[in-house]
């Protein structure tokens, strides 16, 4: 058993960035910083549930192995040391994917890592767990049959969203400096917002997921870290956004560049702000705070102008019937019923709704994504972004709808995937807290394939809210 080494520094509160410098200069050990997210997930985790599966011995001895090559002199990866916690539907060797669902919850341990955990085990970051997510990733709310519900890391009356929402958590409540998540509906961004980190989604193809099967929610989803600033998330991805020639939706794109941008925190010169998109019920307290956010950007110089038609309807029904066609498909791939009786309830429903789903009317459905991305393009013209709230409501308490001015509503996150319909990178940036006390954010959104220059505005308006400037 794994016997805790610490020392009076907390090493987990402190940045990604300052963690590597310690260790790269050899004032802490691996087995120290590994120690002390090992005894933090121990001491937070029953309260939380973020954390669905931990292996501290095997995490130590990794740590053991990396120390000793850096006393022998040797040249470690940039992460060499850096415990993190991997999304439950992803594959990390040695650990079950459960992938949050009773069907896979007895599988064999997986043999290989998917490409986002290999690449940042290849540069010496060590797992020590899997991280909770809803079944197959399909909701809002981070909870299912397997493990149960994760608690917002603030209040864990609350949801911490979904459905990276064991990722954040972890992150927010520092057991780990830093985990993987994935984004096909507003996954890292809307966890990220209620647990008060900043969150960044990648254009499609940014982050490659290089695989002889097409990723079970196409190129709506898009994998990528969650850590708790700007400057960490921009180290993290200059390590991660290469070009990949085994996914034909890689870019090729020059390293480097993700912090450069965030270093140099350039403003945005004009901006475009909607509160409702063109079709989204925004809760009361939600509409002050943007309020006053867009108000506080604007006294920074920076130029925004309003518009609120910037979709005619919400695609919430197109996206429902790709990602339900797709989920079903994977199942269906691998010799599951969308009708056992292990799956969730809610998720059964969907699925039955595209049943009868004909191969024109998925085309059709396919093809909305065309017009909103042309739609988008038209009204952001001439303009670095377009800010939103990133959800409609106030946080909801655990296992609960959010609710607009008292009402409750099961879509309060429609200001998230038309962004993964047009494949756009927006940014959550933290702006402050409710009246209950928990973190608020709003979304910036930016042109596609212009991650780097959305990530250093986000890294400015991050500032501008984190009282640094």
């Amino acid at each position: 058993m794994w016997v805790p080494r610490l020392r009076s520094v907390d090493l987990l509160s402190l940045s990604l960035t300052e963690i590597i410098k310690l260790l790269d200069a050899r004032s802490v050990s691996a087995v120290e910083v590994v120690s002390q997210t090992c005894a933090r997930i121990e001491e937070k985790n029953p309260a939380l549930n973020a954390v669905v599966s931990f292996q501290p011995d095997r995490a130590i001895d990794e740590a053991r192995r990396i120390d000793d090559r850096r006393a022998r002199g040797e040249v470690v990866g940039l992460l060499s040391g850096v415990p993190f916690v991997v999304k439950d539907l992803e594959d990390a060797a040695g650990f079950v994917t459960t992938k949050g669902s009773l069907l896979h919850a007895h599988d064999p341990v997986a043999v290989s890592d998917s490409y986002l955990v290999g690449r940042f085990r290849a540069l010496g970051a060590i797992v020590v767990g899997k991280s909770n997510t809803p079944e197959f990733g399909w909701t809002g709310e981070t909870v299912n049959r397997v493990f149960g519900a994760t608690k917002n890391p603030h209040d864990p009356r609350y949801s911490p969203g979904g459905s990276s929402g064991g990722s954040a958590c972890a992150v927010a409540s520092a057991m780990v400096p830093f985990a993987t998540g994935s984004d096909g509906g507003g996954s890292i961004r809307i966890p990220s917002a209620l647990c008060g980190l900043s969150g960044f989604k990648c254009s499609s193809g940014v982050v490659p997921a290089p695989s002889a099967v097409a990723p079970s929610w196409f190129d709506l989803s898009v994998s990528g870290p969650l850590a708790r600033s700007f400057d960490d998330l921009a180290l993290l991805l200059d390590e991660v956004a290469v070009f990949e020639e085994g996914d034909l939706r890689s870019h090729l794109l020059y390293p480097g560049l993700f912090r450069q941008h965030v270093a140099l925190r350039r403003a945005p010169r004009r901006l475009l702000a909607s509160l409702t998109l063109g079709y989204a019920p925004v809760d009361e307290e939600v509409r002050r705070v943007f309020l006053a956010s867009v108000e506080r950007i604007q006294m920074s110089g920076v130029e925004v102008s309003w518009r609120e038609d910037i979709f005619d309807v919400d695609p919430v029904f197109s996206w429902m019937t790709l990602t339900s066609a797709m989920t079903r498909a994977t199942l269906e791939s691998e010799g599951l019923s969308n009708e056992d009786e292990r799956l969730d309830l809610g998720l059964r429903e969907v699925l039955r709704h595209v049943e009868d789903l004909s191969s024109s009317q998925l085309l059709a459905t396919l093809g909305e994504s065309y017009r909103l991305t042309y739609r988008l393009s038209e009204v952001m013209a001439g303009f670095d972004g377009l800010l939103t709230p990133t959800v409609s409501t106030t946080t909801p308490l655990s296992g609960s709808s959010g609710t607009v001015n008292g009402i409750p509503t099961s879509n309060w996150v429609r200001f998230t995937y038309p962004f993964n319909m047009t494949r756009s990178p927006a940014a959550t940036i933290p702006v402050g807290v409710s009246e209950s006390g928990l973190p608020l954010g709003i979304q910036l959104v930016g042109h596609r394939d212009g991650d780097r220059a959305l990530l250093g505005h986000a890294a400015f308006c991050e500032d501008l809210f984190s009282h640094k400037a």
